[in-house]
């Protein structure tokens, strides 16, 4: 990602949205990706988790990451946290860069990379796919209606302990990564059909942020 910064006026890699879609990719990105050697087909590679073993393939159900007609969209395996230049269109229509939080019912500022230099060094880039389709504190048997490849939920979430995720790899702006506690992570944002965990770091929080962080925490779910 750093590497594609420094050949694009320091953006890194758009992810989907506005609002941001961090378990897919558009066109947009997938073009960068490619520009890095990154496939965002012929799956399984860097951009799935190699604890979730493909199903078994038909002409459905494809190996991530993979190519989603119906959404026109590529299906990722990792949570991709980043945003990108907002065109003519999307400012026409008031669309605009934030987190937008189901489990807090309100949106914040956005606290993920568009440009390297503007980022902080300690947000999360990426992170494993603890999504919850269920919205609740059932974890089995998830599925997104939207879309038919079942490979996209079939393992999610992927580490689980006693019912409930153990936590998740994150890998962060600064090129570092760690295991993060499932007791740590917050339901930061999301695009209406589910919740989406993750940890960072709250050191650049504005106070709207702040105050909803227990309404936001993994230990609700």
């Amino acid at each position: 990602m750093i590497t594609y910064a420094q050949d694009a006026d320091d953006y890194v890699v758009p992810g989907k949205g506005p609002p941001m879609v961090q378990l897919c990719m558009g066109a947009p990105g997938q073009a960068a990706a490619q520009q890095l050697g990154l496939s965002l087909t012929n799956g399984p590679n860097i951009w799935t988790c190699p604890d979730c073993p493909p199903l078994l393939e038909t002409a459905v159900n494809v190996p991530l990451p993979a190519y989603d007609a119906g959404g026109s969209q590529y299906l990722l395996g990792y949570q991709y946290f980043s945003g990108s230049v907002v065109t003519p269109m999307q400012q026409m229509l008031g669309q605009t860069w934030k987190w937008t939080s189901g489990a807090a019912g309100q949106s914040f500022n956005f606290h993920s990379p568009i440009k390297r230099t503007t980022s902080k060094s300690y947000w999360a880039l990426a992170a494993d796919d603890v999504c919850n389709y269920n919205k609740n504190g059932n974890w089995f048997g998830q599925n997104d209606p939207y879309v038919a490849n079942k490979n996209f939920t079939a393992y999610v979430p992927p580490h689980m302990k006693g019912g409930k995720p153990a936590g998740g790899s994150e890998v962060f702006c600064d090129g570092s990564a760690a295991w993060c506690q499932w007791q740590t992570m917050f339901e930061f944002s999301d695009w209406g059909n589910s919740y989406l965990f993750w940890y960072q770091d709250s050191a650049d929080f504005e106070p709207a942020l702040m105050a909803k962080l227990p309404q936001m925490s993994a230990s609700r779910f």
